[in-house]
């Protein structure tokens, strides 16, 4: 199954930090945050990636190139200015594939992908969200689910309150067909900005054709959209893929 990495992002959060350098290449022990990405997800089996580039993009190609050095297939599509996470998928429309994994390239998840897979075949939702239990979640998006997770409520940054300790853990497996009347409404109306997140989530959980179900996991998570969480990941990430065995 391909991978989609959105990895265009400013980083503002992090100040100088990403002056001359994208969000998701800040270093860590030696290696970009994005290395440890691949790494895991090589090691799970992933071979095909789709990066969806815009800030300071000639790093992260520079590093990692066509992927063929580090065994994998990497194919890259660039953002001239900020178009929003669902903006730069549809972008990337014409090369995105029927189901695809999205991926933060600023957040680290450790999932039980054969799960999130078995979940797929079982209950064939539209869309799955990899869920974490945090409870001092103010900073991120809720998500609300019924007893057989189903997601019936959604609270991006900033947004209604909903009581909930899952957040989106920034895995989700999305069948395309499901963005198709929102990829048309973009292209359509030459909209420049558009949100997953704010626009077409929320959205979908309340199309009642839409499925959208999540699965818990309670593998390491690590955001480093923060100075203070970049700063515990310099600690605590390579120590992890040590401790099982995942080469980098």
């Amino acid at each position: 199954m391909q991978i989609v990495i959105l990895a265009g992002g400013l980083g503002q959060r992090l100040g100088s930090l990403t002056k001359d350098i994208p969000k998701p290449m800040l270093p860590i022990c030696g290696y970009p945050f994005l290395h440890y990405q691949i790494s895991f997800l090589k090691n799970v089996g992933f071979k095909r990636y789709l990066f969806l580039v815009g800030y300071k993009s000639d790093i992260i190609e520079t590093y990692f190139g066509d992927g063929k050095k580090i065994g994998v297939e990497i194919e890259y599509i660039h953002e001239n200015e900020p178009l929003g996470t669902a903006g730069s998928i549809f972008n990337a429309w014409k090369f995105v594939e029927d189901v695809f994994f999205l991926l933060n390239g600023d957040t680290f998840f450790d999932v039980n992908f054969t799960q999130l897979n078995e979940l797929n075949l079982q209950k064939n939702p539209d869309i799955i969200f990899s869920l974490f239990i945090k409870k001092n979640n103010c900073r991120y998006g809720k998500v609300k689910v019924d007893s057989d997770f189903k997601i019936i409520g959604l609270c991006e940054k900033n947004g209604k309150e909903i009581q909930s300790e899952y957040i989106n853990g920034g895995i989700v497996l999305i069948k395309k067909e499901s963005l198709n009347y929102f990829y048309q409404k973009w292209f359509l109306n030459k909209i420049k900005f558009l949100s997953l997140e704010q626009n077409v989530y929320p959205a979908l959980v309340e199309d009642r054709n839409t499925l959208i179900m999540g699965c818990p996991f309670t593998g390491m998570f690590i955001d480093i959209g923060t100075i203070e969480d970049y700063q515990w990941s310099q600690q605590f990430l390579r120590p992890y893929f040590i401790n099982r065995g995942i080469l980098l």
